[in-house]
């Protein structure tokens, strides 16, 4: 999400977020659970132990997990800046795995090497350009010595000027396909 440090021409997009967080649901879930299924079916990946969730919202990854028997997290972090969709998440999932919190991800402070599993689903475009490196770092420093992180972003044909995908700012982000987005996949090797 856009920083609330960061003065941008564009409208903020944890405003609109906020208004459509009642409706969200209903337009985005068949979209995002295409997306949850390439990753967890076609890429075959496994959430980890120890979860983070950057731009949680309504909690729509968590319903997919539960939905398809992949809860098996201990600890599950939601991040999101837009307090209406974290209110949506909150109402829906009460699990005393799951910690929610009110933030941009620009602004997190993480503990090195305890998460195994990030996901940026619906993020990366939302973020200010001048944030971008940062928190591909903070992202590798975060990540167990297996863990992984998933950053998609919309198609370069319709990304706005300027803006770079995580494999433009860091080569260890790779390509792993398209799926309604662009899919990048940093794999931390031990």
């Amino acid at each position: 999400m856009t920083s609330s440090k960061t003065k941008d021409k564009h409208v903020d997009p944890v405003k609109l977020y906020n208004i459509t967080a009642r409706t969200y649901d209903s337009l985005y879930k068949e979209e995002q659970y295409t997306k949850y299924n390439y990753v967890f079916e076609e890429l075959r990946l496994v959430p980890g132990k120890n979860i983070l969730d950057i731009g949680c919202g309504t909690g729509l990854l968590i319903e997919y997990l539960l939905s398809k028997k992949l809860d098996l997290f201990h600890r599950y972090l939601c991040i999101d800046p837009s307090i209406e969709m974290l209110k949506k998440a909150i109402d829906k999932y009460r699990d005393p795995r799951i910690i929610y919190i009110l933030s941009y991800a620009e602004d997190l402070d993480l503990i090195d090497q305890s998460i195994d599993s990030i996901f940026m689903f619906t993020v990366w475009d939302n973020i200010h350009e001048t944030n971008k490196k940062s928190i591909l770092k903070k992202i590798k420093n975060s990540l167990t010595k297996e863990g992984y992180a998933i950053i998609t972003t919309i198609p370069r044909n319709k990304i706005y000027d300027g803006q770079r995908s995580p494999s433009d700012l860091d080569n260890e982000f790779k390509y792993v396909g398209f799926k309604i987005d662009n899919f990048y996949m940093y794999k931390k090797y031990s």
